[in-house]
């Protein structure tokens, strides 16, 4: 695992929990976003198999290292662990193709266990908290193009289908959505469908267009 943090002082102690776990090894630690960088190429494929990584980086900060290395390793996943509460780090780090987002407020064998969890089960649940977040950042910041408005299709939406929705508008497909929830693709094809129902969207392509993500 890498560690990448410009916190020196968490750096050291998350690395240091990590590294007394029996099933985990930090192979690197890192301050800065080029460095990270650098080290996810010379480390992969053999010795590097997750980064967990915040968002505030020097040089080059955590969600454009997050995008890149889903562009150029997409089998590489990024863990952000931050003290921002920003909504919109949060959706940025899902679209740059971060598996998970957790907070450094959360106590240490909760990040432990999420790490766990996402070894066993290849994806991060999204907590209640996050959920509220999305339903936040769409109901203040979705464009008012449709014929319903963004807080009166929030208000429609289940915390699945919220979930859903924002991995649509990262560009996932349905079966790398059902990957990440753990559901079967089916299922994230209903939820689809519902969303598109309730939001009045002709098809997956507006619904993107509305999110301020042109479908391709």
């Amino acid at each position: 695992m890498l560690v990448a943090d410009a916190d020196a002082s968490f750096r050291r102690a998350i690395a240091d929990l990590i590294s007394a776990q029996p099933d985990m090894t930090v192979v690197a630690e890192v301050g800065d976003g080029e460095r990270a960088l650098a080290l996810t190429r010379s480390l992969r494929p053999d010795q590097l198999d997750l980064v967990l990584m915040d968002i505030m980086l020097s040089r080059r900060n955590g969600i454009s290292v997050a995008q890149h290395i889903s562009a150029t390793d997409p089998a590489l996943p990024v863990v952000i662990v931050t003290a921002s509460t920003s909504d919109d780090d949060l959706f940025d780090a899902v679209r740059a193709g971060a598996v998970g987002y957790l907070f450094k407020s959360i106590r240490p064998d909760a990040v432990i266990q999420a790490l766990r969890d996402y070894a066993r089960q290849g994806a991060l649940p999204m907590s209640r908290v996050t959920a509220a977040s999305v339903f936040e950042y769409f109901r203040t910041r979705q464009p008012q193009t449709g014929p319903v408005p963004a807080a009166e299709l929030m208000a429609r939406l289940s915390a699945r289908e919220c979930e859903v929705l924002l991995l649509m508008s990262a560009g996932a497909t349905d079966r790398e959505i059902a990957g990440q929830l753990r559901i079967r693709e089916h299922t994230v094809k209903q939820h689809v469908r519902h969303i598109l129902q309730k939001a009045q969207a002709r098809d997956r392509a507006d619904m993107l267009t509305r999110l301020g993500r042109p479908s391709s």
